[in-house]
């Protein structure tokens, strides 16, 4: 599967315009063509338009030097990410691959994707050169006629022309130039944000988003919570299909944006009708433990890669790194197992319901009432008892009898200071400053106990490395040695917690949270 960014700018324009003066476009020297192709363009969707209210845009083209599958993605400000595969020139009947049917799946969910739209475009290309020959851009002159099934056996047919200039190897400054330069040639800005859009006449690029009311201190509490919410769904998406694609840190991500949106559950439970809200945090713990297998097994698998690789003790640095290589291979082995796990879920009638349940709860937020009260008057007292929770685990850790005890208080005092985090982070952009301080400080807190858990985490996997593994003798040494630096993190970490507490503790970091 091919991707790349597709930055570009499209541009309604009468029948009898001429194309503009392309060269006198910045950094732009010579102007090639017009090549004229021919392009025909299935566009693939459900009956219920689930990709188009998303913004995504999955088509079968023909006809040029791009021919084959093209799914698009947005990527914000108007940039969209586009994923290619071949045609499939032995199939009778166009079906859409395997591996891009996979990554609108958070939006399909299991539903058929069937062709909603066809799209003939004469286009004229233009090639914006450099001084070097570089390909700064493509300026595409497109006649395009649509066809759009009824569903009754008839169809609906439009005609239109537009411009398009993409992004080669150029800058934003010469879209934005080719803004003033459109605007001059009595071209105007596209209201549909692509083709299909238009075809099928949804009115603007902002796929019909509801409007919400502007949260605010004293608007209701509800509005300040919905805002969240709907970020960290939105964020959750978002990293669904990169989780598919296995690219970096997207795991993770989407395990923290399921674990916000159950703590803003907890934290904010008294805003929401108590049954829907607990069965929801209890799917979403679901999803993020799923999430958390693969997660884990990737950051033990790196740290104590790397760990054994920088480790300098033994007395044979060969069979040291031999030793890490095969400990690695071990670590990589159960990551893939754990991730392979995750694409199941995934694909899960289970994960797609709990998607359904979080659409339902942004459409129509079963609140209570005290979501309609101010926002001042309700949300800080309920992040003052994150913040108590904070309290009693700190107390708690210090009286711990053993160190065993105090590592599992520890851990306990880490989850109750993300929660305050996530609770004051969730609410900065009403109470600004105040909410970010705390929650810096909290987040503080919590890389530091984190950073514990992951040392205490770690000395278990070593023992059962040790014992289960099936490593050679020397591997098992090394095993050894690396426990031995974790237990010395461990101390360290445990010596450490008490400044990020006494931060956590300041009560000028919580006058905003008295009445």
């Amino acid at each position: 599967m091919k991707a790349h960014l597709e930055v570009e700018r499209k541009y309604e324009v009468g029948a009898g315009a001429s194309v503009p003066r392309l060269a006198t476009l910045p950094k732009v020297e010579t102007v090639e063509g017009p090549r004229e192709l021919e392009l025909e363009s299935v566009y693939f969707d459900t009956d219920s338009q689930d990709l188009m209210r998303v913004g995504v845009t999955l088509r079968r083209r023909t006809g040029g030097d791009d021919d084959g599958w093209h799914l698009k993605l947005p990527r914000g400000a108007g940039d969209r990410e586009e994923l290619t595969e071949p045609l499939r020139r032995r199939s009778a009947t166009p079906t859409v691959p395997k591996p891009l049917r996979s990554l609108v799946q958070v939006h399909v969910r299991g539903r058929k994707l069937v062709p909603v739209a066809t799209l003939r475009n004469r286009r004229a290309v233009y090639r914006l050169l450099g001084k070097d020959g570089t390909a700064l851009a493509e300026f595409c002159d497109d006649n395009v006629t649509a066809t759009v099934p009824d569903g009754d056996g008839s169809v609906t047919s439009s005609s239109w022309r537009e411009w398009e200039v993409e992004l080669v190897e150029g800058s934003r400054k010469l879209l934005s130039a080719a803004d003033d330069l459109a605007d001059t040639a009595g071209a105007r800005p596209a209201a549909a944000g692509s083709k299909l859009a238009r075809a099928m006449h949804l009115p603007t690029s902002d796929h019909a988003e509801l409007i919400e009311r502007e949260p605010s201190r004293r608007g209701p509490a509800g509005v300040v919570v919905l805002a969240h919410l709907r970020d960290q769904v939105d964020t959750l998406k978002a990293f669904d299909p990169a989780v598919r694609r296995d690219q970096p840190d997207s795991v993770h991500k989407m395990r923290v944006a399921s674990r916000r949106l159950r703590s803003a559950l907890a934290t904010f439970r008294p805003l929401l009708d108590t049954e829907s809200g607990d069965d929801l945090r209890a799917e979403l713990k679901w999803l993020a433990g799923v999430l958390g297998e693969a997660r884990d097994a990737e950051v033990m698998r790196d740290r104590l890669t790397t760990m054994a690789t920088d480790d300098g003790a033994g007395p044979d640095a060969e069979a040291d790194f031999r030793a890490a290589g095969d400990m690695s291979s071990e670590l990589e082995s159960r990551f893939r197992t754990a991730h392979a796990q995750v694409l199941r879920v995934l694909d899960s009638a289970r994960y797609f319901r709990l998607l359904d349940s979080l659409d339902a709860l942004l459409d129509s937020p079963p609140w209570t009432s005290a979501a309609h009260e101010p926002a001042h008057e309700v949300l800080p007292a309920l992040v003052r008892l994150d913040w108590r929770r904070v309290k009693k685990r700190a107390v708690a850790a210090e009286h711990a009898a053993t160190s065993a005890e105090q590592d599992v208080e520890l851990h306990e005092l880490r989850k109750a200071a993300k929660r305050l985090r996530y609770a004051c982070e969730s609410l900065a952009p009403v109470f600004g400053k105040s909410a970010r301080k705390l929650g810096a400080a909290a987040e503080d807190l919590q890389e530091v106990l984190g950073e514990h858990q992951d040392s205490v985490v770690s000395q278990e996997l070593l023992r059962e490395l040790a014992t289960h593994g099936g490593l050679a003798g020397e591997s098992v040494l090394v095993l050894g040695r690396l426990q031995h630096l974790e237990q010395e993190h461990a101390e360290r970490s445990r010596a450490h917690y008490k400044a990020a507490w006494k931060q956590v503790a300041d009560k000028r970091l919580r006058r905003w949270l008295t009445p």
